[in-house]
């Protein structure tokens, strides 16, 4: 029997659940490395500007692996809010004797780096899974540890849609569509 989904006003933490669920689905299958279409890497991005690298939302950690192997880095780092997810990615990528990436386990509005730690911070189809009481936090510290560029590509709708949005009595709507297109560009800080 499945169990039925109850929609909780938390999103954020309800996504630490579905964290571990996508990691486990995703990462036992078949090893494949996924190439990375130099069409997805900003053309603003030049490769001996890059030394460091922070996937937020890494899932697998196929995506956080290829931008490392693109750039060539010692080092790179995956961010998931599941610590049980964590222990799956590092003993992946550990048995597949992949060095240099390491996973954090932490939520994006709660990052455990310094500021400018990283040259590129890159969030992948992540920003659709955080709750409106956390998204501002998240975008703050997304920029906040980002030393150089900051590389957001998230869900877009086909057609334009609204969001009801209620603030302190008023009543606006917010076309995420339009947003989500602006983030989806690089941006260099």
């Amino acid at each position: 029997m499945k169990k039925k989904y109850i929609h909780s006003s938390n999103q954020t933490s309800e996504f630490e659940t579905e964290s571990c669920r996508y990691i486990k689905s995703h990462s036992y299958t078949k090893t494949r490395s996924i190439s990375l279409p130099k069409k997805l890497i900003p053309k603003s991005i030049p490769k001996n500007k890059v030394n460091s690298i922070c996937d937020i939302g890494c899932g697998n950690g196929e995506m956080l692996r290829a931008w490392k192997s693109y750039f060539n880095l010692e080092k790179a780092v995956g961010v998931e809010p599941s610590k049980k997810g964590i222990n799956i990615l590092k003993k992946k990528f550990l048995y597949e004797k992949i060095n240099g990436l390491n996973f954090v386990n932490a939520y994006a509005h709660k990052l455990p780096f310094e500021t400018d730690f990283f040259d590129i911070v890159l969030v992948w189809s992540t920003l659709h899974w955080i709750g409106r009481n956390e998204y501002l936090q998240s975008l703050g510290e997304i920029i906040r540890v980002s030393g150089k560029f900051l590389v957001i590509m998230d869900f877009v709708a086909k057609e334009n849609y609204r969001v009801p949005y209620h603030h302190k009595g008023g009543v606006g709507f917010l076309h995420t569509s339009m947003i989500f297109k602006k983030l989806s560009l690089s941006l260099q800080l």
